[in-house]
């Protein structure tokens, strides 16, 4: 296991220590730190612990999510390729691929469009022209 991409696991356990006063066998139990390598999240190149949420800083080998690396973004997020990060879409967005109303791919509220002749369902989405948002 490559040192990278393991985190050192720290934990209590118990040991029972008997030991003999006279007649009599006293049950002690002393605790002990016991420490272990253990595998960070597949997609953290290094970490503090095995979540996800536990990459160390650039260590995400996906995309960063909030707090999060992620394999992909959200629907209601874009991602940014060149900074490895998954950004917000503009309010107005249930999807998009950028960060504008401009950019919707599907909208929260309404669409509009040019023109609704000879439009099937399946055309709808990708002739959006403007989102409306609510106040």
């Amino acid at each position: 296991m490559d040192g990278s991409n393991v985190f050192v696991g720290v934990g209590l356990e118990v040991v029972n220590v008997f030991v003999g006063v006279g007649l009599e066998v006293v049950n002690l139990s002393v605790f002990t730190y016991v420490q272990e390598c253990r595998p960070c999240h597949p997609l953290c190149n290094g970490c503090s612990g095995p979540s996800s949420i536990e990459c160390n800083e650039n260590e995400c080998s996906g995309y960063q999510e909030a707090n999060d690396c992620v394999e992909s973004c959200s629907s209601d997020f874009y991602t940014d390729d060149v900074a490895r990060q998954c950004m917000p879409c503009d309010q107005q967005c249930l999807e998009c691929r950028g960060p504008t109303a401009d950019d919707c791919t599907l909208c929260r509220y309404m669409k509009l469009y040019n023109d609704l002749e000879d439009r099937t369902p399946d055309s709808l989405v990708s002739d959006v022209t403007d989102c409306i948002g609510m106040s």
